[in-house]
C-alpha cells in the first residue's frame, strides 16, 4: 500500500506547472499506471486472490483513471488489468490451467512458466 501510495504522489508531481513537460513525460505516466495496475494484482494475490472476487472492482480503478492521460491509455491500462489478473488466477489455482492449455493449445509453456499442476 506504501508503493500506491508513492505512485498517487508521482501522479501528483508529475503534472506541476513547476516542472517542464519534455519527452519524458507521457512514458513515465504510463509506466507508473501500470506498475499501479501490477502492485494492485500483488496486492489482490495476498488478499485472497480468487477467494476474495471483490477486490476486483479495484482493477477498474487505474482504468477510468487513464482516461484523462490520452485516448489511448484506458484500452492499455484495462489489458494490462485483465493480464494481470490472469497470470494471478493461473498461479493460485492451477485446475485453471487446464483451460489456458486448451484455448491456446498445449501446455509446455505453462509447465515452465508456472510449474507441473498437481493431480
Amino acid at each position: 500500500m506504501l508503493a500506491l501510495g508513492g505512485i498517487h504522489m508521482a501522479f501528483t508531481i508529475l503534472p506541476s506547472r513547476t516542472l517542464s513537460r519534455g519527452r519524458w513525460h507521457d512514458p513515465v505516466l504510463t509506466l507508473l499506471d501500470v506498475l499501479g495496475v501490477i502492485l494492485i494484482g500483488f496486492i489482490w494475490q495476498h488478499v485472497g486472490a480468487l477467494q476474495n472476487p471483490a477486490f476486483l472492482v479495484v482493477f477498474a480503478l487505474p482504468v477510468i483513471g487513464a482516461i484523462f492521460l490520452s485516448r489511448w491509455h484506458p484500452y492499455l491500462i484495462a489489458t494490462v488489468s485483465v493480464c494481470v489478473v490472469g497470470v494471478v488466477a493461473l498461479v493460485q489455482a492451477p485446475e485453471l490451467r487446464w483451460y489456458a492449455s486448451g484455448l491456446l493449445g498445449g501446455d509446455a509453456w505453462l509447465t515452465w512458466l508456472f510449474g507441473r499442476q498437481a493431480r
